[in-house]
């Protein structure tokens, strides 16, 4: 059986193009964490939403789930959603979604009259650089004053 040395040096190609690349590309700052934090400026059956340390100018989204089912150990970093309350959230738009100011910070302050003692389960996920994970804040659970 006869080998073709095509495949051998297509991949060594493709090995030595990526690896060009890699040393070539400009040097990336540190990156903070991304921070969600969730607080009740007006008082009882408020909320408000903070994120920092997001990359100036990226697309970021902010998943929430009023049921804990395995947090803080789901898929999605931390939470558990099906697919359609992601998609959901994704096409309702902000505050949902949204893009980080020139700082890395969005914020969002706008629900009042909510039931004390509602559950709120949220992440924030940065869009990525392709082709890396997108980068995500620390899950949190936040309990409606």
């Amino acid at each position: 059986m006869r080998r073709s040395g095509a495949h051998i040096l297509t991949f060594a190609a493709c090995c030595a193009l990526t690896a060009a690349a890699t040393a070539q590309s400009p040097q990336r700052r540190p990156q903070r964490d991304i921070v969600l934090t969730i607080t009740a400026p007006a008082g009882r059956g408020s909320l408000s939403v903070d994120v920092s340390g997001g990359t100036p100018g990226a697309l970021f989204v902010t998943l929430v789930a009023l049921e804990p089912r395995t947090f803080p150990h789901g898929p999605l970093f931390g939470l558990e959603l099906p697919m359609e309350e992601i998609l959901t959230q994704w096409t309702l738009g902000p505050p949902f979604i949204g893009v980080f100011d020139a700082r890395g910070r969005a914020s969002w302050g706008g629900a009042t009259g909510l039931p004390a003692g509602m559950r709120v389960y949220a992440v924030t996920l940065e869009s990525p650089d392709m082709p890396f994970l997108p980068r995500a804040s620390t899950p949190v659970v936040y309990v409606v004053p």
